[in-house]
C-alpha cells in the first residue's frame, strides 16, 4: 500500500510502501504485466534523465547566443563608427569581418533551435508516457 505520493525514480523501492495486510486467497485473475510496467517506468526515467541534461545544455548554449549577440553588436558599432567617420576603406574592410560573424551567430541560433525542437519533442514523450502509465 502506498503512504505517501513518490517520484518516478522511486516506484519500486520497498521503504515507500506501509503496512502489509494478508487476505484471504480468492480466485481471481494474475497480473502478469510487471514488467511492462517495470519497462514504462525506466524509459520515463531516462527520458526524464534526458530532458534535464538537455535542459543544462540549453541554458549553457543560450548564453554563448547572448555572449555572441553581444560581440555582434559591438562589431556592428564599430562599422557604424566607420561609417560615420567617412573611413570607407576601414569599413569594407571590415564588412567581410562583420559577416562571418553574423554567419556564425545565426548558425548558433538555428542549432539552439533544433535543440530546443528535440527538448520539446522528448517533454512530449515524458508527458504522454506519464499519462500512458497512470492512466493505463
Amino acid at each position: 500500500i502506498a503512504n505517501k505520493k513518490i517520484e518516478i525514480e522511486e516506484v519500486f523501492k520497498t521503504d515507500n510502501l506501509g503496512k502489509v495486510e494478508y487476505y484471504q486467497k480468492t480466485t481471481g485473475k494474475t497480473y502478469y504485466g510487471m514488467s511492462k510496467t517495470k519497462a514504462a517506468v525506466n524509459e520515463i526515467k531516462n527520458l526524464k534523465n534526458t530532458i534535464d541534461q538537455s535542459a543544462e545544455e540549453l541554458v549553457s548554449f543560450k548564453n554563448e547566443i547572448t555572449s555572441a549577440k553581444t560581440n555582434l553588436s559591438n562589431l556592428k558599432s564599430q562599422l557604424d563608427a566607420y561609417q560615420t567617420a567617412g573611413d570607407w576603406q576601414g569599413y569594407n574592410n571590415f564588412v567581410p569581418i562583420y559577416n562571418a560573424e553574423v554567419i556564425k551567430y545565426n548558425q548558433k541560433i538555428d542549432d539552439y533551435q533544433k535543440r530546443l525542437d528535440l527538448y520539446n519533442s522528448n517533454v512530449d514523450q515524458y508527458n504522454q508516457a506519464q499519462k500512458n502509465l497512470f492512466q493505463s
